[in-house]
């Protein structure tokens, strides 16, 4: 796999990591229950596409956990912060 491919996946997954995040982050703010519901569905998408980078290449999946964790870790700090 070229490294062009390698850019273009994880580039993929920044962006639909952060929006899956932002529409958590808007959803939980107005209803927590529906927030937790949604946060679920995400985490199902997110497990899967997980799973579909490590049986790409290890090299592939720990670099889609690592972006994972750090735009998560974003999400939960923004919530902190807004006190909810």
């Amino acid at each position: 796999m070229s490294i062009i491919m390698y850019i273009g996946i994880f580039t993929a997954q920044i962006i639909g990591v952060s929006l899956a995040a932002m529409i958590f982050i808007s959803t939980y703010s107005n209803s927590r229950k529906k927030g937790w519901i949604i946060l679920s569905f995400l985490s199902a998408l997110l497990v899967y596409q997980l799973i579909q980078g490590f049986n790409v290449s290890i090299a592939m999946g720990t670099g889609m956990v690592i972006i994972d964790l750090f735009v998560i870790a974003a999400a939960f700090l923004t919530l902190k912060q807004k006190n909810l």
